[in-house]
């Protein structure tokens, strides 16, 4: 396993300072380590570094410059990864509502953190006690990136919940798990799916193909065509192929050569030309 802790400690001072570079690791990095430290002062400094990395590790808000430990969406961002990572913020963060009550959704332990004034708030209170109003909840998750999977137990099923968390974030169906069981589902559960697939058409690897009907593959392939490789070989039909490959047209590999018609490699033809390939 490599330990990226000794390899930033030990590089030399141009590497610490090329945005381009660390960018450039980032795309694949995914590790735990706390390699914010080891870079230099002007990129603890750049709202591209930082938002990249406290969203694989919030503890790496620590090592933030002031002025981005007082960026509300830098902070938001880490916070989603890690809620602990409050006490890191600034204190006017640490006083906002929407940062405070979020942390406090996802760990009420972090009530220590924020600020004295935010302590007496009655939402906050409830909160900590898991004490939950579903409209306030709606408010509080709306267009943030959350998952499913760090939210407490007693609310992790409410499909008005769900419905929003999908909005945000298709992956979320990854952890809807009755979606993925085999029993009986309901119109709010199918569309709670679509709008799944809608977000994020990667996400139809987590639905069961029991599921799946045409609509909601349409609408995956629609949004990312490569969702194609995760239909079911009796579901997939001309029209979900040409959408596919509309959208990408390296969506054509998971085609079987029977299934490939000229309409499909019309619309690919279009698309490399399109795309000045």
């Amino acid at each position: 396993m490599v330990d990226y802790n000794i390899i930033f400690s030990n590089l030399g001072d141009n590497f610490k300072n090329n945005k381009k570079l660390i960018l450039l690791f980032l795309e694949k990095y995914n590790d735990k380590y706390l390699i914010l430290q080891y870079l230099s002062q002007e990129l603890q400094d750049d709202i591209d570094i930082v938002y990249k990395l406290v969203s694989i590790n919030g503890d790496e808000l620590c090592y933030a410059s002031d002025r981005l430990k007082d960026h509300k969406e830098i902070v938001l961002k880490a916070i989603i990864n890690n809620p602990k990572t409050i006490m890191f913020a600034s204190d006017r963060l640490k006083d906002d509502k929407d940062i405070v009550y979020i942390t406090i959704l996802m760990n009420p332990e972090c009530i220590q953190f924020i600020s004295p004034r935010l302590k007496n708030d009655i939402i906050v209170v409830n909160l900590s006690l898991k004490i939950y109003d579903k409209k306030i909840l709606l408010e509080i998750i709306k267009y943030k990136n959350i998952l499913i999977k760090n939210l407490p137990n007693e609310i992790k099923n409410d499909k008005d919940i769900l419905l929003e968390l999908v909005k945000n974030n298709g992956l979320n169906l990854e952890y809807c798990n009755y979606i993925n069981e085999n029993i009986i589902l309901y119109p709010q559960d199918y569309n709670i799916i679509l709008e799944g697939v809608k977000q994020n058409g990667l996400a139809l690897q987590y639905i069961n193909i029991n599921y799946q009907n045409e609509n909601i593959i349409l609408e995956a392939v629609k949004n990312n065509g490569l969702a194609l490789q995760y239909v079911h070989n009796k579901d997939i039909n001309e029209n979900i192929i040409l959408e596919a490959v509309k959208n990408n047209y390296f969506a054509l590999q998971y085609v079987n050569d029977e299934d490939l018609n000229i309409n499909m490699l019309l619309v690919v033809k279009n698309n490399i030309k399109n795309n000045n390939i």
